[in-house]
């Protein structure tokens, strides 16, 4: 299993926007979500819940390193920072 995640930057806010959960490799489902959508921040983590992967988008593209934030617009998951 896992999640993709869509949303989109506004300077140093990551705002998630979108939530799926997806057979792990499935490519097809990706690419049909993002399918003309380029414009968008998507990314597939291996994990078998949102709140995973919220906290690993975090963790990766936002955390305390990078003085970044994140908003989850889908289930207003607040990562641990």
């Amino acid at each position: 299993m896992s999640v993709l995640l869509i949303g989109d930057w506004d300077g140093p806010v990551l705002t998630v926007t979108e939530s799926y959960t997806l057979t792990d490799g499935d490519q097809k489902a990706v690419d049909e979500l993002l399918d003309g959508r380029d414009d968008l921040w998507a990314y597939e983590f291996l994990v078998d819940s949102h709140d995973e992967a919220i906290q690993r988008a975090y963790d990766q593209e936002v955390g305390p390193d990078r003085r970044g934030d994140l908003v989850d617009d889908v289930a207003g998951y607040q990562p641990t920072r």
